[in-house]
């Protein structure tokens, strides 16, 4: 583990097992030149529409009746796509989870105040057309690792839980913004 190693002025060696020794972040990484690829990855980014330019949104659907899993994900995504950048709903990477379905949509979109309420809509629209289907929602899932797979119920608790993690991305991007200024002007 890479971070282990070294500790104060004693140098550490880190091995990094790669097919790929010349791809970029490879290289990067081994030199240790972290503005390089950062300014090279951050313009990547934007053209691609990728964060921190967006949120990354992954709606989870599960139940034990993979068909009814499968529709409901389905015409949630129909709904969404008309708002979000959205795509169509494949099996989640681990499909089937202690007897249960598991079907996903992804969505990509910069989320305001009013993108957040009409997601909150849909989302409530689904929970009540059938209790035994559950939703998660995951806001930027690498990023927020604390709330990954809330299961929303139909109460309020949960929605301060979903408005709280959009707070949070705000943050992270908001603090990714300033330490890349920081940055700039200690160079």
């Amino acid at each position: 583990v890479s971070g282990r190693a070294g500790r104060g002025n004693k140098k550490g060696m880190a091995i990094i097992q790669t097919y790929m020794p010349d791809e970029f972040s490879i290289i990067s990484a081994k030199e240790q030149n972290y503005e390089k690829f950062y300014n090279s990855e951050i313009i990547m980014r934007e053209k691609l529409n990728y964060p921190p330019f967006c949120d990354i949104i992954v709606a989870v659907f599960s139940g034990k009746d993979e068909n009814a899993v499968k529709i409901m994900a389905k015409d949630f995504f129909v709904d969404v796509k008309e708002i979000f950048e959205a795509y169509a709903p494949v099996p989640a990477p681990i499909s089937k989870v202690n007897g249960e379905y598991r079907w996903r949509v992804l969505m990509k979109e910069l989320l305001t105040d009013e993108k957040i309420k009409k997601l909150w809509i849909y989302v409530e629209k689904y929970l009540m057309l059938k209790s035994d289907i559950k939703i998660s929602i995951d806001v930027n899932p690498n990023n927020m690792s604390l709330l990954n797979n809330i299961n929303l119920q139909k109460s309020s608790l949960f929605k301060l839980l979903f408005i709280f993690s959009i707070f949070l991305a705000i943050l992270f991007f908001l603090s990714f913004s300033l330490l890349s200024v920081h940055s700039s002007y200690s160079n």
